[in-house]
């Protein structure tokens, strides 16, 4: 059955991947079993199925065309999985052109940074010196002021509960360590 094909995927996409992976892969399997609900068997998919799954995301549900690009490929990547290749074509896909990001010039940022607290001021200039992605830095624990000569950007991995958390270090004296050690040491900062 359709139902249990994209179940098992799901149930080994959790295994492989991370929270938010099979969050966004769980959202494709409901909107697509939605889509195609007349089809019972894995075997009854067809084109016509992953093209309207296709209008479905963008005239249903309302989703961004990258939205739309990412769940389609989710689901190609299911069909692909179970055997099912070759339904569409290269023109079938949809077409999803990323804009240029607006980019802020020194000056800009300055007059940015200059209207914020001491503690929003780390926390927009935070991400940038640190280099990790979003989930890294989200996932982490800083250390800075505890780590003598700080060792390195991300030194180790300690277990916490059922996710990784890494252990966010810098050398002392940086800027980073120094805009984190500051924030700490402020009544009722965090670091």
């Amino acid at each position: 059955m359709l139902i249990n094909a994209v179940n098992d995927y799901l149930d080994d996409t959790r295994l492989t991947k991370k929270p938010k992976t099979y969050a966004a892969y769980k959202t494709a399997r409901d909107y697509f079993l939605e889509s195609c609900s007349k089809r019972r068997f894995l075997i009854e998919v067809d084109r016509r199925d992953v093209l309207q799954y296709s209008a479905f995301l963008r005239d249903e549900k309302n989703q961004l065309r990258a939205a739309c690009t990412t769940r389609f490929e989710n689901v190609m990547s299911f069909l692909k999985a179970a055997g099912i290749r070759g339904l569409v074509n290269k023109n079938d896909w949809p077409r999803f052109v990323e804009e240029e990001p607006e980019i802020y010039e020194q000056n800009e940022l300055d007059k940015f940074l200059a209207t914020c607290s001491a503690d929003e001021r780390v926390y927009f200039e935070f991400f940038p010196m640190t280099g990790m992605r979003e989930q890294e830095v989200e996932g982490g624990r800083i250390l800075a002021a505890q780590i003598p000569g700080g060792i390195c950007d991300r030194a180790s991995v300690e277990r916490r509960g059922s996710a990784h958390c890494a252990i966010l270090a810098w050398p002392q004296g940086s800027q980073i360590h120094n805009a984190v050690s500051e924030a700490e040491s402020r009544p009722g900062g965090k670091g």
